[in-house]
This record gives C-alpha cells, structure tokens and sequence, in this order.
C-alpha cells in the first residue's frame, strides 16, 4: 500500500461533486474527473469509428468531433445502447486513471488522490477507493441547478437518475457524507473537515 489515501467522490446527478472535487484540489490532492477522461476517449479514432458504425453520422458535429448530446440523447433513453458504449469507454477511462493516479503517488506530492466519477459503484470503481464520500444535496435543489446551470428539462434529470444506481443505496455504501444545503463557504468548510479526518485516519493506520 501507498498509504496516500484514494477517495471516491459520489452523490446524486447535480450534488455539487465537481465543486466538491475543486475544494479538495486546493487542499492539493490530484483529482481525476471521469467525465473529462471520457470526452476525451470519445474523440479516440477508433472510438468515434465504432459510435459512427453503430450510430451513424448524426452523432457527429460539423467539425467532425462527437455530438455529446447526441450520445445523450441515445443512451439515456436506451439501456441496451447505454451499456454497449460503457464496455467502450469504461476499459479505456479506467486505464487512463490508474495511470495517473500511479505516476502522481510515484512523485510523492499529493496528501491524496480523489475520483470523481458519476457512475462509482455501477463502473466496479469503489474497489480502487480506499473510502468513499457521498455529496448529499437535497433532490429538489440538485434539480434546480441542472434545470439552471445545465439547461435540462426535469425529464432530462429523471431519465439521467433513473440511468444511475438510486441514490439512496450509493449514500448506504458510502463512507462518509458530506451535506451540501447551505453556501459554498459552509461546502467548503465541511469539505476541508472531512479530508483532514480522512488524511488523520489514514496517517493512524499507517502508524
């Protein structure tokens, strides 16, 4: 074992883990964002190949890149075609974060590593977590901010968590909370806390 903590980062769609991610970044751990690994494994030739022989070129944008909303609209809408573009992704995603995540413990510069991930426990992830964070925000507050910031219609944000594991059940397997209600002062507070308890604990088991 390394002893430099990996903590995963989960909660429900729009819970504020990005902003959760960024917080802990600050404190100097190294964060990989599956989201951004995952828009860049799109544009692999060989991924877009694939998405275009199955899908045709309606997935893809004037420049030739991938229509992410596109691929939303399919996936989210289509269990059987969600789960075949997951056995693409998945593979190539997590090799590109144990590669990270390995050359930055080999530096030995960060206190931690932390995943943030939306689909942690469906990807088989939690595995590689040494403990596991749940943002807990409010449904109707998570709701108001992918209708805002996102432009999602409350259907697009059924359909999406419908899509996940219930949220109830990643908060059961989930190590520790972090409640987000309140100001981004208050998040980052509770943040900051918690990640000092994380890197204490783990300094008393390497002890």
């Amino acid at each position: 074992m390394s002893g430099v903590p990996i903590i995963g980062l989960t909660g429900g769609i729009a819970s504020g883990k990005s902003a959760v991610a960024d917080i802990l970044e600050e404190q100097g751990c190294f964060v990989s964002d599956s989201d951004m690994i995952a828009h860049e494994v799109l544009e692999e030739k060989d991924v877009s190949t694939a998405l275009v022989d199955r899908w045709g070129t309606e997935v893809l944008s004037d420049d030739g890149s991938i229509k992410r909303s596109e691929i939303a609209r399919r996936i989210f809408t289509d269990a059987e075609e969600r789960t075949w573009l997951e056995g693409i992704l998945h593979p190539r995603i997590h090799q590109r974060r144990r590669s990270a995540i390995n050359s930055v413990i080999e530096s030995g510069r960060v206190p931690a590593c932390v995943i943030d991930a939306p689909l942690l426990f469906e990807a088989g992830i939690e595995d590689e977590c040494t403990t596991i964070v749940f943002v807990d925000t409010p449904r109707e507050r998570r709701l108001e901010w992918a209708v805002q910031q996102r432009g999602w219609s409350q259907e697009d944000f059924d359909r999406r968590e419908r899509a996940q594991l219930d949220v109830e059940e990643k908060k059961r397997r989930s190590d520790r909370l972090i409640l987000n209600d309140g100001t981004r002062e208050q998040l980052r507070t509770r943040t900051c806390e918690a990640f000092h308890s994380i890197i204490s604990d783990s300094h008393a088991g390497g002890a």
